[in-house]
């Protein structure tokens, strides 16, 4: 290990440290005099060939015909280059959109699978997918802001045309007069609105979807912690799957658009019943207290008692007679399932349909079972032990005995 006065190609000079044999230290110096940089010039020469290549990206998209980006300075260098290499992927995927069709117009068969997955994402013929995706190339590449080349740098290309494509197809069938009409039908607002984007609110069979397109924190707040919606990033919606704890998918798609309303947004729910009940507040509350069926572990067949964070029931739950903590939950045998029913009425739980076979199946147990009075069975009278005297036995003080068993003296 020595230090060394090195001499760059640049014809600037350092003083490095350099290990090895004493051949190969000094091959290392004859060698960077032609073909290394200092470390300043290096790093601008590195940064002059990143210019240079956003210049070129920047020249190419502008012979592509795309619209100039705006943003900061840094950003928009960054952004040509991205652009540059997503715009030729979209290219490459429009150019096999067409050998797909040409393929399609050729095979029926081929084309029967294409239309099949095109149905599955909306679309009603081969054609209009691929009029769609067309479209939705043009609206990517018209994209003129630098950070949302920056933002999307690691999607995928097909994706984003397929969900572009989407969007289209979507807006195609919103915008007519008949689809206006019956938003217009379908949409409350409250007496005292503090925004006028609607929340339209879709009811599925074992979920509720929220399409809210404005960022309100006051809207996430409310439906994310109060009403306990979660943000689906590929829906750009906010969901609530539906199931046995939640009650009716009817119930809370009427209590979401009630508490919107309370809250002054304006809410758009295309059933005329649930409609009416969000309007009028006419739902069954979510109940957020349950008493359910344990299904696995040790505990299996035991009732199991669970409450929000927010609450605690645990003392209470911990005094019922056989109860165990069985993280996060407090569980009892189903021998108890009275003081169970007791405890579920006295603080507002309910019973699963498990929970409430549990408790039938040990009543009819119960009642089925043998009943018997069995008495205290008295201790046995200690015996004289060896050298002891006997116990003096109670007797009357004058005993009379019958003439006829008495014997006459003498005989």
């Amino acid at each position: 290990m020595a230090k060394y006065e090195i001499e760059f190609s640049c014809g600037h000079t350092d003083t490095i440290q350099l290990y090895g044999k004493t051949s190969e230290r000094e091959s290392y110096l004859e060698w960077a005099k032609d073909n290394k940089l200092c470390p300043e010039c290096w790093a601008a020469a590195k940064q002059k060939a990143r210019e240079e290549a956003s210049e070129q990206a920047a020249q190419e998209n502008t012979e592509f015909g795309l619209p100039a980006l705006t943003g900061t300075e840094k950003q928009v260098a960054w952004a040509e280059t991205i652009r540059k290499e997503k715009a030729q992927h979209i290219f490459s995927v429009l150019k096999n959109h067409e050998k797909h069709l040409t393929k399609a117009r050729e095979d029926q068969e081929y084309a029967d699978r294409m239309l099949k997955a095109f149905a599955e994402d909306g679309f009603g013929s081969i054609e209009d997918a691929f009029v769609a995706a067309r479209a939705a190339a043009e609206a990517i590449l018209g994209e003129a802001s630098a950070h949302w080349w920056i933002e999307h740098r690691d999607a995928d290309i097909g994706r984003l045309i397929l969900d572009k494509a989407k969007e289209f197809k979507k807006s195609s069938i919103d915008n007519t007069p008949q689809a206006q009409d019956a938003k217009a039908e379908a949409t409350v607002r409250p007496e005292h609105a503090i925004t006028e984007t609607v929340a339209e609110v879709q009811v599925l069979e074992k979920s509720i979807e929220i399409v809210f397109p404005e960022k309100r924190e006051d809207f996430r707040e409310l439906v994310r912690f109060k009403l306990g919606y979660s943000w689906d990033k590929i829906k750009s919606r906010w969901t609530k799957a539906i199931g046995i704890k939640s009650g009716s998918v009817n119930d809370r798609a009427a209590e979401l658009g009630h508490s919107l309303l309370a809250a002054g947004f304006p809410v758009r729910i295309f059933d005329e019943s649930i409609r009416a009940a969000a309007i009028a507040g006419q739902y069954e509350p979510e109940c957020h207290r349950w008493i359910m069926k344990r299904t696995s572990n040790q505990f299996t067949g035991w009732f199991s008692i669970s409450w929000p964070r927010e609450e605690d029931f645990y003392q209470a739950a911990k005094k019922l007679p056989g109860s165990r903590y069985d993280k996060p939950d407090v569980v009892v045998p189903p021998e108890q399932f009275e003081q169970v029913l007791d405890f579920a009425g006295m603080y507002g739980f309910k019973l699963s349909p498990g929970a409430e076979e549990s408790a039938e199946t040990a009543r009819k147990a119960k009642d089925a079972a043998l009943t018997a009075k069995a008495e205290e069975k008295r201790e046995p009278e200690a015996m004289p032990r060896p050298g002891r005297k006997p116990r003096k036995l109670a007797a009357p003080a004058n005993v009379e005995v019958a003439d006829e068993y008495k014997e006459e003296v003498g005989q």
